[in-house]
């Protein structure tokens, strides 16, 4: 049974491939620069939703991490700007922060251990230099807001990207986790391998996302690594912050009930699997939760 929950649980997120490295060339240190006058050119608020993935991995970890690490992201995001500064095409720009970043700090695609919640969680990416694609998206976009490098995170069936806006070249696809540009006709091929040969890539496939999509992304990750390895107290705490980001969502208060369920808090699974059937009687789970009503129904009850 808990098998078929867990694919239910899952069916929403990704599995991360293990991708071949693409280094740039090296190029040389920068000119000095003023960092009193540097410009962000991150298009949302990269400080503010690191900052809140670093407060639920504080919590999840029951250490506090948020000002310790942000104060290391800014250290390094100042050592890109200075790197990136001397150059002025694009394609030069990026190879100095590709190079700092996959060289110097010696970031990597996720080799081992693919699916750990170490991945989904900023300062233990930081540590082991790799992570989950959102992860690896917001740590790049966040070392690059002093770089003068437009750049958004952007996602797609099967994918998170950052787009890099080049005024002469037009948008330009990165994945974060090795640094490797994307073509279009790549792109476009990977979208049909996940809906089929008829599938077209088009440009509303490719929008920005804002603050609470990134980090609704990484909980999401995060929550089903987190259910892999039965770990359903803390899987709960980031149900619960999906939950503030999307309220009400059916299939979360679905997961939810799943979590307390598990954790034998079972006056309040009923009431969550009770929500989720009047608001989606015809979903395909819905046989098998009203089967563990039933069941629970007959056990003994448990408070926490």
């Amino acid at each position: 049974m808990f098998s078929l929950w867990l694919h239910l649980v899952l069916s929403s997120t990704w599995l991360v491939a293990k991708r071949r490295c693409c280094w740039d060339k090296p190029v040389e240190l920068s000119k000095n620069l003023d960092r009193e006058n540097l410009k962000l050119t991150v298009q949302f608020d990269i400080k503010a939703v690191t900052a809140r993935s670093l407060e639920l991995s504080s919590k999840l970890q029951k250490r506090f991490v948020t000002a310790q690490t942000l104060l290391h992201l800014d250290k390094w995001a100042w050592d890109a700007a200075q790197r990136t500064a001397y150059y002025d095409s694009m394609d030069a720009r990026l190879a100095a922060f590709h190079e700092y970043l996959y060289q110097e700090l010696k970031f990597r695609p996720q080799a081992e251990n693919c699916l750990s919640p170490d991945n989904g969680l900023v300062d233990r990416v930081i540590e082991q230099s790799a992570g989950s694609p959102i992860v690896m998206s917001m740590l790049y976009l966040y070392l690059l807001q002093y770089s003068e490098i437009p750049c958004a995170i952007v996602e797609y069936p099967g994918a998170v990207l950052v787009r890099i806006d080049d005024q002469q070249l037009g948008y330009r696809y990165i994945d974060a986790t090795d640094g490797r540009e994307l073509r279009f006709a790549e792109m476009e091929a990977r979208l049909r391998g996940i809906r089929g040969d008829l599938a077209r890539l088009s440009d509303d496939m490719l929008q920005p996302i804002d603050e609470d999509q990134a980090l609704s992304r990484l909980l999401l990750g995060l929550k089903a690594a987190l259910i892999r390895e039965e770990r359903f107290a803390e899987a709960l705490i980031c149900c619960e912050q999906l939950l503030i980001l999307n309220q009400d969502d059916p299939f979360e208060v679905r997961d939810r009930g799943f979590l307390l369920q598990q954790l034998q808090c079972f006056p309040l699974a009923l009431k969550d699997f009770e929500f989720f059937l009047q608001k989606c009687p015809d979903d395909p789970s819905a046989p098998l939760l009203k089967t563990q009503m039933r069941q629970m129904a007959s056990e003994q009850v448990v408070f926490h």
